[in-house]
């Protein structure tokens, strides 16, 4: 007689959701159907995350003194990208615990700048000022795209800055791109599935990450992870992380677990379960300890 077949795997709550059978949201402010703590960070992860970004210096660092030119360093590079008023650059500003470090265009959706913020790590840093050669990580601001007043030829252009800086980093430079939209706004727009497609068919791992949930009601906010939670399932599984953040740069709602994610992916904090920074949406689930189930 053949050997009875392996017991099932019983799924994680949220994994058993009929409309999500294998994206999670990391941040206590969603909805409890799509939230689990085994996806929030431990204390400890969170705090050396915490205390990386605090104590770290972090500088922006001019086209010039990289000659104008992308990094050489094999520093690892976490970036965002999203529309011109999804809120990017109060959003790095708080992750570096800088206030005002990244400035919004005078002439949003019109800039086609890749911005490098340059991360040095305190534990790690000399007596002199460091350079950007000497950088322990890169986060990276994209340039915005969406703004009604963007020509066809602007639009173009940020394609192309876009596109360029993806095709000349590495799996082993480029960590993790956040792709940042308005919670307000119910979801991904057309735009952020362009962004999206992008991202997707460069083959660089992304997260969804919903921001301004302070100025989202809970409907406009649960109809935006749900959205989300739709288009990550719909991406291919090798670049879209199925984990959506949604944050409050304003009052630090789910900072903590975005912080935390960034510092993994940067390689910045390690820790039991964290995954290795870099890693493949697969292999971020089997450190999480999750098997993803097919759609």
């Amino acid at each position: 007689p053949r050997p009875p077949p392996p017991p099932a795997v019983p799924a994680h709550p949220t994994l058993a959701h009929p409309s999500c059978p294998h994206v999670f949201v990391s941040s206590p402010l969603a909805s409890p159907e799509y939230y689990h703590p085994r996806f929030a960070p431990s204390s400890a992860v969170a705090a050396a995350a915490a205390g990386a970004f605090s104590s770290a210096l972090v500088s922006y660092v001019a086209p010039r003194d990289l000659s104008y030119e992308l990094p050489t360093s094999s520093a690892p590079e976490v970036a965002f990208i999203g529309r011109s008023n999804a809120g990017k650059s109060t959003l790095v500003s708080t992750l570096l615990h800088s206030p005002n470090i990244a400035r919004a265009s005078k002439a949003p959706g019109c800039t086609t700048k890749v911005s490098f913020y340059s991360v040095h790590l305190a534990n790690k840093r000399g007596a002199q000022a460091p350079a950007p050669s000497t950088a322990d990580a890169f986060l990276v601001d994209m340039p915005g795209y969406g703004f009604a007043r963007s020509s066809h030829e602007s639009r173009a252009r940020w394609a192309e800055a876009v596109q360029a800086y993806l095709s000349q980093r590495g799996p082993h430079v480029l960590r993790r791109v956040y792709l940042l939209v308005d919670a307000r706004r119910g979801g991904p727009r057309p735009e952020d599935a362009e962004a999206a497609a992008v991202l997707d068919g460069a083959g660089v791992p992304y997260q969804f990450v919903l921001t301004k949930a302070d100025a989202a009601t809970g409907a406009e906010a649960q109809s935006a992870v749900e959205a989300c939670i739709e288009s990550a399932m719909e991406a291919r599984p090798q670049s879209c992380l199925p984990v959506v953040h949604l944050v409050s740069a304003l009052t630090g709602g789910g900072m903590r677990e975005l912080r935390t994610a960034v510092a993994e992916a940067a390689g910045m904090v390690t820790g039991p379960g964290t995954g290795a920074g870099g890693a493949t949406p697969a292999e971020q689930l089997e450190a999480w300890g999750v098997r993803a189930l097919d759609p």
